[in-house]
């Protein structure tokens, strides 16, 4: 119980921290420069130090392996030059809507001398502005407190991580990619915070310095962290949507898109559930990370759960028959939906309550309501997650792999093997 209270103390103060603290690519200090971190004597090793708190080969990693390295230069590639030719907004590589999450795309005069546009997503895109704190966290002193207080960035905080992440790789108000955008050529955004985070990848070991000085790491907190951030950025978009100029229709990247990106000869199967009460031919909502949140909280029994996707399904249905309803009826779900997620971050997970969660979603699976790409992909992506946690049936299980066949890209999503191989798995978990 102490453990409970302690941990809903923890999210509630957390949660005002990072209020408090702007994300790493908005807040005032100067944006030193990828340089200012490259030396052989700071994070430029070419070799894991044995004797220092931190690994000292950060940049090395990063440049040769993370594809946040490279995010610049896809702005050179010939799609990008006919994506932005079709949006006629000039050169990608000098165009705001694409340097916002292809760079780190400070202010000009927050660009300290060693800065580059050209390093892509670099250290400060994540760390924030290190003009305060870079040679002070050098210290051996220096605590993360320390760090932080002076303008860190905290990415070892769930919370704090979720919103930095999400804000490019699913979109906020002002950076959004937008439905024009994807019809231009870029991909669909598809995100699961403890499944991409290790495949950066990690330029940092969990260690037992590691948990000393920024607490212990559970890849659960931070899968359901991504879920509530998620779901949280879905009714923030819905509900402050602007009107696609003069259109009747709302922003169309807020649906799903392949409801009618598909090949029309591929059958989508018969409508389950809340989906059979939609008007045939609708194009449903993108409420994905909504879905997903009330799932798992109805496994593990949070009060009001219920209510919540009760309301999750009121506002998928006003997002087909109610349009000019829905930020109010978002409005109106925000509540239940932040009084469920912080019970569910809060509550304690043993193994029972994990195989309730893995239950709960192959249950999910198996009604057929995964009907669509995205959340069936992010159905699949929480199973593996939990197994983990548990230490049972890896993703390389050659059931697991049967499944993941099912949903490996979105070109080749075969929406009735995902049920049947999800039935299987459930069946077995029953």
């Amino acid at each position: 119980m102490v453990r409970r209270k302690l941990s809903g103390i923890r999210l509630a103060v957390c949660i005002i921290v990072i209020l408090m603290t702007p994300l790493a690519h908005t807040d005032e200090p100067m944006h030193m420069g990828v340089a200012s971190c490259a030396s052989s004597v700071c994070h430029g090793r070419t070799t894991i130090s044995a004797h220092n708190r931190v690994w000292m080969t950060e940049f090395r990693v990063w440049q040769d392996s993370d594809p946040h390295a490279g995010a610049y230069d896809t702005l050179l590639s010939e799609q990008s030059r006919r994506i932005a030719a079709r949006l006629r907004i000039g050169n990608p590589a000098e165009a705001k809507v694409c340097l916002d999450c292809h760079a780190d795309n400070v202010p000009t005069e927050r660009r300290g001398g060693r800065f580059d546009l050209t390093d892509g997503v670099g250290c400060e895109a994540c760390h924030g502005g290190a003009e305060d704190w870079l040679s002070s966290h050098a210290d051996r002193k220096a605590t993360h407190d320390d760090n932080l207080h002076r303008g860190m960035y905290p990415t070892s905080d769930p919370v704090a991580r979720g919103q930095l992440c999400l804000g490019c790789h699913q979109g906020t108000p002002g950076q959004f990619a937008s439905h024009d955008i994807m019809a231009a050529g870029h991909p669909q955004l598809l995100f699961e915070l403890a499944s991409y985070s290790p495949l950066q990848p990690m330029h940092y070991a969990i260690d037992d310095d590691y948990v000393e000085r920024k607490g212990p790491q559970d890849p659960i907190d931070l899968w359901l962290h991504g879920i509530s951030a998620s779901a949280s950025m879905t009714l923030t978009m819905i509900s402050r949507q602007t009107w696609n100029g003069d259109a009747v229709f709302p922003e169309v990247a807020l649906y799903q898109c392949d409801s009618c990106h598909r090949e029309t000869s591929k059958a989508r199967g018969t409508a389950k559930g809340f989906a059979a009460t939609l008007p045939s031919g609708s194009i449903p909502l993108n409420d994905t990370a909504l879905r997903l949140l009330v799932t798992v909280a109805r496994a593990m029994d949070i009060e009001g759960a219920s209510t919540a996707s009760a309301r999750v399904d009121a506002l998928a249905y006003a997002a087909v028959t109610q349009r000019s309803r829905l930020p109010a009826t978002a409005a109106a779900l925000a509540p239940w939906l932040d009084t469920v997620s912080s019970a569910m971050l809060s509550k304690m997970r043993s193994r029972a309550q994990l195989a309730s969660i893995r239950r709960g979603l192959l249950e999910f699976a198996a009604r057929g309501d995964a009907l669509y790409f995205p959340l069936a992909a992010q159905v699949y992506l929480g199973v593996v997650n939990v197994n983990t946690a548990l230490g049972e049936l890896p993703a390389t299980d050659t059931r697991m792999q049967q499944w993941f066949a099912t949903v490996a890209t979105e070109a080749s999503f075969d929406p009735a093997g995902f049920e049947l191989q999800g039935k299987r798995l459930f069946d077995e978990f029953r």
